[in-house]
């Protein structure tokens, strides 16, 4: 990893590549700060990094986040405004703090691909398989819903924010009851059914913006609700469950009923600093409590 004693120095060093890039840029993963360490004032208000592809909200697929959890370098290709655009991301040290170094080009139209698709705007193509690209990387194979990978690189930044609003964190850790005798009794191929169904029965509960669902792994579910206080998210979880249990699995001939247990912690904004991970298996220890109360609970 590289080291640098202070952004002064980073920006000494690195200058020697500005020619190659349209952009080299100093990157907080976390709370999405990123500064030009080329061409922006110290004491300049720092812009988020995801305003730079004019879109308003943070990317689904964070490079600075991937190239953080990963120690390693990450790269992405994605378009804004018609044009394309690729990142390099590099973990850094300065003055002991981890960040990311991004390196930014403009490639439009210096990207030689093959494709079976009649398309008049190659960028406009470029664009759209940046985006499935995308939408591969960050999504559940099976379900459709958010993987863990987007976890990772979503979750430490709401903590972020929340230290920065203020404003409550509720996360919601969901465990389908007795699943195993489900795959026992009727095979992998009905579980994976029975589990697609309860992505969309969670899907179709939670609907805030700011909100997210994901499959944390197997049989598990996490679910991400920023400025939602514990009352509001206990009453959320109750409603996922009862939805859950009414739900009917249609499966051939064959119809389902299924339970889920679900633990719920709430952080209260500046009150607060945790890790993402810490906040996982605190949210886990109230869905273990859930199970042994006898499951088909809410705790």
């Amino acid at each position: 990893m590289m080291k640098f004693a202070s952004m002064d120095d980073a920006a000494e060093k690195i200058k020697m590549l500005k020619n190659l890039y349209i952009g080299i840029r100093i990157v907080d993963p976390k709370s999405k700060a990123a500064v030009d360490v080329l061409h922006q004032s110290p004491t300049a208000k720092l812009p988020l990094c995801y305003q730079f592809w004019d879109t308003g909200r943070i990317c689904e697929n964070c490079i600075s986040m991937r190239a953080l959890n990963g120690n390693g370098t990450a790269i992405k290709i994605a378009g804004k405004s018609r044009g394309i655009y690729a990142v390099t991301a590099v973990p850094v040290l300065i003055a002991d703090r981890r960040l990311v170094m991004e390196l930014i080009q403009d490639v439009t139209g210096n990207l030689c691909f093959e494709t079976g698709e009649t398309c008049n705007d190659p960028n406009l193509l470029m664009t759209s398989i940046s985006k499935h690209i995308e939408y591969l990387l960050t999504r559940d194979e099976l379900t459709g819903l958010y993987n863990r990978r987007f976890i990772d690189e979503r979750l430490p930044g709401a903590l972020e924010e929340m230290h920065k609003s203020g404003e409550p964190l509720s996360v919601i850790y969901a465990d389908l009851d007795f699943f195993k005798s489900v795959n026992d009794a009727y095979g992998h191929v009905v579980g994976d059914q029975v589990l697609c169904g309860v992505g969309k029965v969670f899907q179709e509960n939670v609907r805030s913006e700011e909100s997210w669902v994901a499959r944390y792994g197997g049989e598990e579910f996490l679910i991400c609700l920023p400025g939602i206080d514990c009352k509001t998210a206990l009453q959320i979880a109750e409603r996922l469950r009862k939805a859950i249990m009414q739900e009917e699995f249609q499966i051939g001939e064959k119809v389902l009923h299924i339970t889920c247990s679900f633990g719920v912690e709430t952080l209260c904004g500046k009150k607060h600093k945790i890790t993402a991970r810490e906040v996982v298996e605190l949210a886990d220890k109230k869905l273990y409590k859930a199970k042994y109360n006898g499951r088909n609970k809410v705790v």
